[in-house]
């Protein structure tokens, strides 16, 4: 039987060398297939496609824009416009965007989880996205009596369409700042590419990653991560979902009138442990060995009582250094880290839940469930409903940390 829905013309605008427009082109492509006959015409997000927009006629646009006076240009057209990019703050179009106040929030937990005692921040000081992050990083930090130091880059942007820089790991400005950091610190780039340059500065001036400053990088871009070396720790991003919500918003826009436009924010979906920040780093020596005798038996049904005794501390003077130097109870820390393990085999196998269970160290499915609800606010099947997009994680990739909640 022959398709006859009425093909629609759906302009794309995205750089494409990165694996983030990748990850988005592949949700919109689920959206949209096999059931809607969208024709797809890629372009870059720059001035010169306007003049292709207009000969060509697209029924709608999804794009990644960065420069607000370029969003205004196009949003004048009229055509209905989701933009996926998170660096515009206002509201003058459709926005399907990651959520990065939550990705700044996830982050400073995962290093204070870690027992790091300083943080650090390094950005770029025209990116909205970047600006959310800190913030939320440094909050969350500051509830913990913790100060981050930041450096915002003014001149480092991304070529569009490309991976390179305009600074070098040689630039004397970012060598004098990492240099000048408190050790042990927790160092979160704004991006992967970012990260893997600050990797590359703290070789050349002798610095050691992890033990001396251990590097997060956001978007997990496993080609960027797997290529630094160290191999670069970095926040999985849903691009995929991204991309997905954007082709369904567009799609709505053409089936209802114009309303006032809304902004979509996907959550993260944790973060991928490579070398870059596989240390634990507690001042407390006796703390370190908890966290790495937890870390280590996450995949069986440990309890508090076998930690204490694994120390050879009081059940109370350990809980009461825990608590000091990661900030949180051991129990807290032990279901976190089973439900990693969890989420790492939930979205790289097809294990049902029974077996997830028992793999990741709860005696029953029930119990499983109880404590993945307690401790994210979800049940298992809602953070990983059956088809949605999840990273594929390979042997030796990395260990997956859940996002946890909502600021």
């Amino acid at each position: 039987m022959r398709n006859t829905q009425e093909a629609r013309r759906i302009a794309l605008l995205m750089p494409r060398a990165d694996a983030h427009t990748r990850g988005i082109f592949r949700g919109i492509t689920r959206y949209a297939r096999p059931f809607r006959a969208w024709n797809f015409h890629l372009g870059l997000p720059h001035a010169d496609v306007l003049g292709n927009l207009r000969r060509w006629k697209p029924a709608g646009i999804i794009a990644t824009i960065t420069d607000a006076r370029l969003e205004r240009r196009i949003a004048a057209m009229n055509l209905p416009i989701v933009n996926c990019s998170s660096n515009l703050s206002d509201h003058s179009v459709d926005r399907v965007i990651t959520d990065m106040p939550l990705v700044g929030k996830l982050a400073a937990e995962y290093f204070l989880e870690r027992g790091l005692p300083h943080l650090a921040y390094c950005g770029e000081a025209q990116s909205h996205a970047s600006r959310l992050c800190h913030d939320s990083f440094r909050r969350r930090a500051a509830s913990a009596g913790v100060t981050v130091q930041e450096y915002a880059r003014r001149d480092s942007t991304l070529m569009i369409g490309e991976i390179g820089w305009r600074v070098s790991s040689s630039d004397a400005a970012l060598q004098r700042w990492i240099t000048s950091l408190p050790k042990p610190v927790g160092l979160l780039a704004c991006h992967d590419p970012m990260a893997m340059l600050l990797s590359e500065v703290c070789r050349e001036i002798g610095v050691n990653v992890p033990g001396q400053v251990s590097i997060l990088g956001i978007d997990n871009d496993v080609m960027l991560c797997e290529m630094a070396y160290p191999t670069l720790s970095s926040v999985q991003i849903q691009q995929e979902k991204i991309g997905f919500e954007a082709a369904r918003r567009l799609d709505q826009l053409f089936h209802r009138r114009r309303n006032r436009p809304s902004i979509r924010c996907i959550a993260p979906l944790g973060i991928i442990t490579r070398q870059s920040t596989d240390v634990l780093a507690a001042d407390d020596r006796l703390v370190a060995e908890a966290l790495r005798y937890i870390q280590e038996h996450a995949d069986r049904p440990i309890r508090v009582s076998d930690v204490v005794t694994r120390v050879g501390l009081s059940r109370r003077a350990l809980e009461g250094r825990f608590k000091a130097a990661v900030g949180h109870s051991i129990l807290l820390h032990i279901q976190r880290e089973h439900i990693a393990l969890a989420n790492r085999l939930l979205a790289s196998t097809s294990l049902n839940l029974d077996d997830v269970a028992h793999a990741s160290g709860f005696n029953s499915r029930e119990r499983f469930s109880h404590v993945y609800r307690q401790v994210t606010g979800l049940t298992p099947r809602a953070a990983f409903p059956a088809g949605a997009a999840l990273p594929q994680l390979r042997a030796g990739q990395g260990h997956l940390v859940p996002h946890t909640g909502h600021p």
